[in-house]
C-alpha cells in the first residue's frame, strides 16, 4: 500500500477547505476530507460535502428547476475544490449529502 500524503500541512489543507466553504455560505454546512488510496491505490483526496436542506433529494428527482439548481451548485463546488486542491496533484473524489440525510444516517466518516 502506498504512503498517502499531501505536500501541504494539515493547517494549509484545513484553510483550503475553509476557503471553499466560504465561497458557498448558503449551500455548504461543512466539508470533511481525507487522503487515502483510491481504487487503484493512487493517493487521492476524498471530500464529503454536507449541503443545507434547501436541496431536497425528492424535489431534485421530480422538479427540473430544483435539479438544475442542484447540478449548478455541485458543479461549482466541485470546481472550487479542484481549484483549491490542484497544487497537490492528487485526484479529487467529491461526494454530497444533505444535512438531513447525514442526521438520519449518522455516518461517523461524515461527522
Amino acid at each position: 500500500m502506498a504512503v498517502v500524503s499531501s505536500t501541504r500541512s494539515k493547517q494549509e489543507l484545513e484553510d483550503a477547505v475553509k476557503s471553499v466553504v466560504a465561497q458557498f455560505p448558503d449551500d455548504i454546512v461543512y466539508i470533511r476530507h481525507s487522503i487515502r488510496g483510491d481504487w487503484t491505490d493512487e493517493p487521492s483526496f476524498f471530500f464529503r460535502v454536507v449541503l443545507n436542506d434547501r436541496f431536497d433529494p425528492k424535489a431534485i428527482v421530480r422538479d427540473p428547476v430544483s435539479r438544475a439548481a442542484f447540478s449548478d451548485t455541485v458543479n461549482s463546488i466541485r470546481a472550487a475544490i479542484e481549484d483549491a486542491f490542484a497544487p497537490d496533484g492528487l485526484m479529487n473524489y467529491v461526494y454530497f449529502r444533505t444535512a438531513s440525510e447525514q442526521n438520519e444516517l449518522r455516518d461517523p466518516e461524515w461527522e
